[in-house]
């Protein structure tokens, strides 16, 4: 379980130890679930006016996401999501319309930079931390990271090349894996990543995208898990990745 921000980090970077909404990922956890689900089918619009901007997730029914058939719903995520602003301890699913508060943009910074898709060659831009460390790092050298490189190969392989596949990244980072599957895919996104740091970077990211790829990208800053609790975050020195 981790438990506690990095004095280096803090001391550093300025950031001070946050309490999030966080579940059992562990340490630099990059899942994929592969899901053709059908309840996504048959809707016409992924984003757009059904989006929910200000949402609280209810997080043990988080699990239902991968098995309920929803029919109903103009989004297919609305049903799982209720609007709960002003309480203690909320958090909103990212609205790419006014993905920042003057909070995030008074305490946070990050580097735009080039990304070249692996697969598909797509060239974009990603935001990488203003403080060295291995992904960042790897990026600016590379223009991607190395291990995303075999996601579309994986998603065609298992026939998920359609319009209604679902990519789930758990544990997002800064979303360099995001990135390849958006540039090389079809794949709608949906992406958990619990450190605020992080999360800014790839808001930055996908905020400077066009609204094509907003729209087939939802993200959740908080961790994934079938329970709802808060726990403040420790980071390593020199990877933000393992968080």
């Amino acid at each position: 379980m981790i438990v506690k921000q990095s004095n280096w980090t803090q001391k550093k970077h300025g950031f001070s130890t946050t309490s999030v909404v966080f579940a059992t990922v562990g340490l630099s956890c990059l899942f994929i679930l592969a899901y053709n689900l059908n309840f996504l089918r048959g809707y016409s619009q992924w984003g757009g006016a059904g989006t929910p901007s200000e949402a609280q997730l209810n997080m043990p029914q988080i699990g239902s996401i991968f098995t309920s058939k929803v029919h109903q719903a103009r989004h297919p995520m609305e049903h799982l999501v209720k609007s709960k602003q002003g309480e203690a301890g909320t958090w909103k699913l990212v609205d790419w319309s006014n993905p920042f508060t003057p909070e995030e943009e008074a305490k946070f910074s990050c580097n735009m930079t080039e990304f070249i898709a692996f697969k598909s060659g797509s060239h974009s831009q990603i935001c990488v931390h203003s403080f060295m460390e291995v992904l960042t790092d790897f990026i600016l050298r590379d223009k991607r990271w190395r291990d995303c490189n075999t996601l579309p190969d994986f998603w065609v392989a298992d026939g998920m090349e359609d319009d209604d596949s679902i990519y789930v990244d758990i544990g997002a980072n800064i979303g360099s894996c995001v990135m390849e599957m958006l540039m090389s895919t079809k794949a709608r996104i949906i992406a958990f990543e619990p450190h605020p740091m992080n999360v800014y970077n790839l808001k930055k990211t996908i905020s400077k995208l066009g609204k094509e790829y907003q729209d087939r990208t939802l993200l959740f800053p908080v961790g994934l898990g079938d329970a709802k609790g808060n726990a403040t975050i420790n980071s390593a020195n020199d990877n933000m990745g393992n968080s």
